[in-house]
């Protein structure tokens, strides 16, 4: 019965009710380890990210090392190049690659409707060939926020995250913009949601 399950949740009630960010995580359920790091591996390849992928578990610890593979096989990243690039950026922005670290870049990923309003701005937000639309793609991971992107663009209506795309596509395509300048439109914009 659980062997067709991605994920199986354990949740133990108490008197009072926290959010299970909190008091609990996702455990991927590994049916076939090896084939899912062999996927997650060939995707990498593909990318060209294979070499990011081997730094990084070169200086993590093994709880570390182990956290990223239980991430990055999730299959919703194993075909979705923004999410490898942001999630493998985000593991390499951390000074010092631990458990603590790599959960931290977990959770901010890890959430079940990771991707979903990426899914509904790619098209809006990449464009060009081929090449161009990596090049924007990596220019938005370096912002390393990537998941409160996912975030606005789940919850905009249709006209408004026309319009959010359409500028945030801009500022990827511009030799003005930084990561850094990215990086506080997109604050802003998830700011101006939460009011």
């Amino acid at each position: 019965m659980l062997a067709k399950e991605q994920f199986v949740w354990y949740m133990r009630r108490r008197n009072l009710s926290y959010k299970d960010e909190v008091t609990g995580t996702a455990v991927h359920v590994m049916t076939n380890e090896y084939e899912d790091e062999n996927k997650m591996r060939i995707f990498q390849k593909r990318l060209k990210l294979d070499p990011d992928y081997n730094g990084l578990k070169a200086r993590g610890s093994a709880a570390a090392n182990l956290e990223m593979v239980r991430l990055l096989t999730i299959p919703k990243f194993t075909i979705s190049e923004i999410l490898m690039r942001s999630a493998l950026k985000e593991f390499g922005s951390k000074k010092r690659l631990d458990e603590r670290n790599a959960d931290s870049v977990s959770l901010r990923f890890g959430h079940r409707r990771i991707g979903k309003g990426l899914d509904r701005a790619k098209d809006l937000l990449f464009k060009g060939s081929a090449e161009d639309k990596t090049v924007q793609k990596k220019k938005l991971a370096e912002t390393l926020h990537v998941p409160e992107v996912d975030d606005i663009a789940r919850v905009l209506p249709s006209g408004e995250l026309k319009e959010f795309s359409k500028e945030l596509h801009k500022k990827l395509v511009s030799s003005q913009e930084t990561a850094q300048t990215i990086a506080t439109y997109i604050l802003n914009k998830k700011e101006e949601l939460e009011k």
